[in-house]
């Protein structure tokens, strides 16, 4: 079975037309694809519209599923504001890893 973690990076990874692309570009083209849905999405800060842009499952239980997947401590009640910000940066720096250029 397939992380949640692995299909976000698939789902970014199928949006980019190019690898080793810097951050920018890789913001740039969710942005883009952001754009083209008909449902406003703040993906930039939100772990919900982020999973949305990528056409995956945003629920809560997914999210939680996925912070403990990326190792988060569990401070924050689940399901919470709190853990879905780390959350966000959580795979947003993991994504960074994968898919952007290092110079």
């Amino acid at each position: 079975m397939t992380s949640i973690f692995d299909r976000i990076l698939s789902g970014i990874k199928s949006l980019l037309p190019k690898p080793d692309m810097t951050e920018a570009e890789v913001k740039e083209v969710l942005a883009a694809t952001a754009a083209k849905r008909e449902e406003k999405l703040d993906w930039e800060h939100s772990i919900v519209d982020l999973l949305k842009l990528l056409k995956l499952d945003s629920s809560r239980q997914a999210r939680e599923e996925l912070a403990d997947e990326m190792g988060y401590d569990g401070k924050a009640k689940p399901g919470s504001a709190e853990m879905n910000v780390w959350l966000h940066k959580a795979v947003m720096e993991e994504v960074a890893h994968y898919c952007v250029k290092v110079p």
